[in-house]
């Protein structure tokens, strides 16, 4: 009998395989980061009750303070939720039965928001008025950004509930390292 497996000699392991394996790993952890569950959450964080709401829901601070690319970032922003809101136009109270952070988006890549809740998910009508959340890692990339929280919140008025879909943008500068310049 003939064999037809051929042994082929081992070759050594090269740079560029191993850069074309790494970033194919790299590229699984992005678009499956839950699937390898590899990012380390922020650590909790306490309301600041010094952020109040007047009318409707408020956060603060209004923009994040300025981070530093390859430097450890870490912030917290806090909401305060009113058990209800009055409609300036119609005059109408809705309560806000749950507030539900449904959507990051924005961060600079090597940052992660954390909210205080783990579910992300708020009831003022039940007195949870006040939340946080914050925002840690290590920033790769420097520039301007956007940091955008859509939130579900589901009201209630004359006996009739409704979802209302609704987004806050939190201003975030990552200045660029000192060591390197950054991106140009």
């Amino acid at each position: 009998a003939v064999n037809a497996h051929k042994t082929l000699p081992m070759q050594p392991l090269r740079f560029r395989s191993f850069t074309r394996n790494l970033a194919c790993f790299v590229c699984l952890c992005v678009t499956f980061p839950s699937a390898l569950d590899l990012v380390a959450q922020c650590e909790t964080c306490i309301p600041d009750y010094t952020c109040v709401a007047v009318d409707f829901p408020v956060l603060c601070p209004e923009q994040l303070p300025d981070g530093v690319q390859g430097a450890y970032y870490e912030s917290t922003a806090t909401f305060n939720l009113p058990p209800s809101v009055v409609d300036p136009g119609s005059g109408i109270e809705a309560q806000l039965l749950t507030v539900t952070i449904a959507n990051v988006s924005g961060l600079p890549f090597g940052l992660e928001l954390t909210p205080n809740n783990p579910d992300g998910v708020y009831a003022p009508a039940e007195g949870e008025t006040y939340g946080c959340t914050v925002v840690c890692g290590t920033p790769l990339v420097s520039g301007s950004f956007f940091v955008n929280i859509d939130v579900s919140v589901l009201v209630s008025a004359f006996g009739f509930t409704q979802t209302v879909n609704e987004s806050f943008t939190l201003p975030l500068v990552i200045e660029p390292s000192q060591t390197d310049g950054g991106p140009k």
